[in-house]
């Protein structure tokens, strides 16, 4: 299985590259949660927004190509989020996404709180981070239409 590896958004060749992965990712996300593009705030972040995020990206590369990443903040509460997790559509289904999640966990502190959210309706993030151990901590609604997202969490 390939390595993961930290992620410097500095340089724009691999800041372009997340940032067509995030399209193709959130954009399968948008159609499962029922959503115009324009409806589902990830798809309006620019490579300068990724940049600037201030988030610690890692992914794993496949050769030369960058195959799927994950990005790390800190919350108010002193909870770890994953605020993001994209695999390119042509790698789906290879463990790559589950590979991010056990790099994110293995990165939080023991006993610290990791934190993420997905749609309601994407059952795919829904299994992968159940089969995770991670459980439901709340039920929100949000946006206009409204979606449904849950929040989940596990200590590290």
């Amino acid at each position: 299985m390939p390595n993961v590896q930290p992620l410097d958004l500095q340089q724009p060749a691999l800041a372009q590259a997340l940032h067509r992965i995030w399209l193709a990712a959130y954009a399968q996300e948008a159609t499962l949660l029922g959503l115009a593009p324009a409806q589902f705030p990830p798809l309006q972040k620019t490579v300068a927004d990724l940049q600037a995020s201030g988030w610690q990206f890692f992914g794993v590369m496949q050769g030369d190509t960058l195959a799927a990443a994950a990005a790390l903040g800190d919350e108010e509460d002193g909870a770890l989020r994953l605020n993001a997790l994209v695999v390119s559509p042509a790698c789906q289904r290879r463990g790559l996404g589950r590979q991010l999640v056990a790099e994110a966990l293995r990165r939080t502190a023991p006993g610290r709180l990791l934190r993420v959210g997905t749609g309601a309706a994407n059952q795919p993030a829904l299994a992968l981070y159940e089969g995770m151990g991670f459980t439901l901590e709340a039920r929100l609604s949000v946006g206009s239409p409204p979606v449904e997202f849950v929040r989940l969490t596990r200590r590290g």
